[in-house]
């Protein structure tokens, strides 16, 4: 047991060494990194430990899809996402990590050397390139994260079931949802930064009105952070690009909702 747990930590602490696919070079790099063979690096350095595995019990370390659909939401640029992942590596920590549920499995990765320039074309790689599906991965993703399986940093299902919210969370969760249906179709930046503020008065409701407890409670905070972390972006949003990929990230955000709590 000992030993399959070292393997298990040693396998993460190559994460983002390894798998394989169709290999894209970004624009949005400088040479040196263009120069190296993301997709090469990955196949070399990982497959043996991030296979994806006949079924989730028999894996050794999560899978590449897995990696990156913690890792990236949808309004990350390519460079915010490499960092995000060079920042892991330099910093391996249970509060650094963004797969909770693979630290609880395997452990915290331990520290690397790796070279950076490398790290970050093993990124880019990833960012611009589909990681190989496992066939398991669809059914594990509804168990842990419901049929939409939109993944929420830290954030799974009671065994398979919705957790119980109180009606209150509920109520201000569905006029978020209202908030951003009734949002115009071409907006400025300043009907982004007001949605924000609505929505501010929102979330201050649901904060001020739960009365959930235990672990309900401790995944309903899960739930709203990375939301509210959105809603202060947006009341301070200084483009339309931006604060287009901060609403559609909201809206993903608020209709998983259902997905998790009842």
């Amino acid at each position: 047991m000992k030993r399959i747990k070292l393997f298990g930590l040693i396998s993460l602490g190559i994460i983002i060494y390894s798998c394989s696919g169709e290999n894209t070079k970004s624009n949005h790099v400088d040479n040196n990194i263009a120069e190296l063979d993301g997709e090469e690096l990955m196949k070399k350095n990982c497959l043996i430990c991030h296979g994806n595995g006949t079924s989730h019990d028999d894996i050794l370390a999560p899978p590449m899809r897995g990696v990156k659909n913690h890792y990236l939401t949808d309004e990350m640029t390519e460079e915010e996402f490499v960092n995000a992942i060079l920042n892991w590596t330099n910093n391996p920590s249970e509060e650094n990590a963004k797969m909770p549920g693979a630290v609880n499995r395997f452990g915290v990765m331990p520290k690397q050397q790796f070279e950076e320039q490398e790290v970050k074309a093993i990124a880019v790689y990833m960012y611009n390139n589909e990681m190989p599906k496992p066939v398991w991965f669809e059914q594990h993703m509804k168990e842990k994260h419901g049929e939409n399986g939109f993944i929420i940093e830290g954030l799974e299902l009671d065994n398979g079931e919705k957790w119980k919210a109180n009606a209150e969370t509920t109520e201000g969760i569905n006029n978020m949802i209202a908030l951003t249906a009734d949002f115009p179709e071409n907006p400025t930046i300043e009907d982004y930064q007001n949605l924000g503020l609505s929505l501010e008065e929102e979330k201050q409701y649901i904060l001020n009105q739960c009365t959930m407890n235990g672990v309900a409670h401790d995944n309903l905070h899960s739930y709203l952070l990375p939301l509210i972390r959105r809603i202060n972006g947006l009341k301070e949003v200084e483009s339309i690009q931006k604060g287009a990929k901060i609403f559609n990230y909201i809206k993903k955000h608020l209709n998983a909702y259902n997905d998790y709590f009842e």
